[in-house]
């Protein structure tokens, strides 16, 4: 149940954001607004999505922060101008002379996020932000995920395959893994057709077919991004 109330944790948080993030930056819509429906009648939610924005945004919210859910319009401004100096940087031709030498590639190779999130987490409930403590049971199971090779190391060679987990593999990251952001690879395509809504994901190309008003499959058949059902 700790494992589970976790996850769900986080998929609040990030269905909030997948929610909320398109609408920013749009004028309010009219009185005589009405939401787009597909051919066929359904809300149509198609588009691409990114959660570049929330790079920089932790799931747990800092200690300092206490109940503050919202950054202060000065904390928006500093980290706006943040944004602007990272950018000027990318745009570098030649590495600063001064700069530490790094094996990774260049700084304009990752995403950036193009304006800084207002949220100082994305736990918004409990008002403090924080993940509330795992039972026993969800202690014990975050223990034994967090004890499995997540790189490459020469210091802790794999006895075998087993030994990495299934994002190092590119097999999936999972259901809150595809949602949250990263450092590279957060769009998210949503595409409909009659009676199914699939989420594409950027990183590891990962497809989650959701059907709608459908009977779950059986409890033999198990999938990497769960076994969703939509309804309108």
């Amino acid at each position: 149940m700790g494992h589970r109330f976790r996850t769900s944790v986080i998929l609040a948080a990030v269905v909030l954001f997948v929610v909320v993030a398109p609408l920013f930056g749009q004028a309010p819509a009219g009185k005589n607004w009405a939401p787009p429906k597909t051919p066929w009648g359904d809300p149509d939610l198609q588009g691409i999505y990114t959660s570049d924005d929330l790079m920089d945004t932790p799931i747990e919210r800092p200690v300092e922060f206490g109940n503050r859910l919202y950054f202060t319009e000065k904390e928006l401004q500093e980290a706006a101008a943040k944004l602007e100096r990272r950018a000027k940087a990318d745009l570098e031709q030649y590495v600063n002379p001064n700069a530490g030498v790094t094996t990774g590639p260049p700084s304009n190779w990752g995403e950036r996020a193009k304006r800084p999130p207002r949220q100082t987490s994305l736990i918004v409930d409990p008002p403090d932000g924080r993940m509330p403590p795992l039972t026993p049971e969800g202690q014990k199971r975050l223990d034994a995920s967090e004890s499995r090779q997540t790189a490459l190391t020469p210091q802790r060679p794999p006895a075998s395959w087993e030994d990495y987990d299934r994002y190092i593999r590119c097999i999936s990251r999972g259901v809150a893994g595809t949602m949250l952001s990263s450092a590279y690879d957060n769009g998210t395509q949503i595409l409909q057709a009659p009676g199914y809504v699939t989420l594409v994901h950027e990183k590891l190309h990962e497809a989650r077919v959701i059907p709608l008003n459908k009977p779950h499959a059986g409890p033999n058949i198990r999938n990497y991004l769960g076994d969703s059902r939509g309804h309108w």
